[in-house]
């Protein structure tokens, strides 16, 4: 399987990125953070600052991008954190993603043939 952090780096790099699917995203994003107390928008929290971006969810990350437009760079470590975030917890976003973009609005689970099942923020192994 392709990463889909490849997929949005190309886009990134090539200046084919567009705002919706940033959105579709983040509002994956979003129903992660519910069903798993926030960590995706903790680590984003702590890793953007670097880039002169101060995280405040993301609803105002949103609107900053479509209407106040971002520097590449708060682009570039959003999007290197989240990638950095699935490494550390075994492609959980990738994975869930790929299967259905809201995923985590239907469910509370995730369960891996390889790795377990992923609930509340960790892999559990049997």
């Amino acid at each position: 399987m392709s990463s889909m952090w490849d997929f949005y780096g190309f886009k990134f790099y090539d200046g084919t990125l567009k705002f919706e699917e940033i959105a579709e995203l983040v509002e994956f994003l979003r129903g992660f953070d519910e069903v798993h107390d926030g960590m995706v928008g903790k680590a984003l929290m702590w890793h953007l600052s670097p880039a002169g971006y101060t995280w405040h969810g993301y609803d105002q990350f949103l609107v900053d991008l479509q209407n106040k437009g971002m520097s590449k760079q708060t682009l570039e470590y959003f999007l290197g954190e989240l990638h950095t975030f699935d490494h550390e917890h075994k492609e959980i976003l990738m994975y869930s993603f790929g299967k259905d973009k809201n995923y985590w609005s239907k469910h509370r689970v995730y369960e891996s043939r390889i790795y377990g099942t992923f609930k509340e923020g960790k892999w559990e192994t049997e």
